[in-house]
C-alpha cells in the first residue's frame, strides 16, 4: 500500500458512499475528496491505472473501475483519458436529446396530449 494512501481523507468514512448511483451520496463522496491533504496522489494512482486498463480494453475501461476515485466518476476520468470520443458522445446525446424533444418525446416517454 502506497503510504500516502494513510493521510486520504476517505478514511474512516463510509466505502458505500463512493460506490453508489445516489446523487446525494456523490456529492458528499466527492466533497471529502475535495478537501483531501493526498488529492493529487490520489488523481495520479487512479488515473496510471485507467490508462493501463484503457491500454488492454478501451471498450470496457470505464465498466471496469467503478466509484468516486480523486472526485472523479468513472465516466469523468474516462472523458480525461479520451477526451475526443467524450466530446463525440457528449455530441451524440445532445442531438438525440433533441431529436426526442422535437418528437415530443421527454425521458424516453412519449408526450400523448390529453383530449380536454
Amino acid at each position: 500500500m502506497q503510504r500516502w494512501r494513510l493521510r486520504a481523507a476517505c478514511i474512516g468514512a463510509d466505502p458505500e458512499m463512493f460506490f453508489t448511483n445516489d446523487a446525494a451520496a456523490k456529492r458528499e463522496a466527492k466533497g471529502i475528496c475535495k478537501g483531501c491533504p493526498v488529492s493529487r496522489q490520489c488523481y495520479a494512482a487512479v488515473m496510471e491505472a485507467e490508462r493501463a486498463d484503457a491500454t488492454e480494453a478501451p471498450e470496457t475501461n470505464r465498466k471496469r473501475r467503478y466509484g468516486i476515485f480523486a472526485g472523479l466518476t468513472s465516466h469523468e476520468r474516462w472523458a480525461r483519458i479520451y477526451p475526443e470520443a467524450a466530446k463525440l458522445q457528449r455530441e451524440r446525446g445532445n442531438a438525440k436529446r433533441k431529436r426526442n424533444r422535437d418528437k415530443g418525446v421527454r425521458n424516453d416517454l412519449r408526450v400523448v396530449p390529453q383530449s380536454g
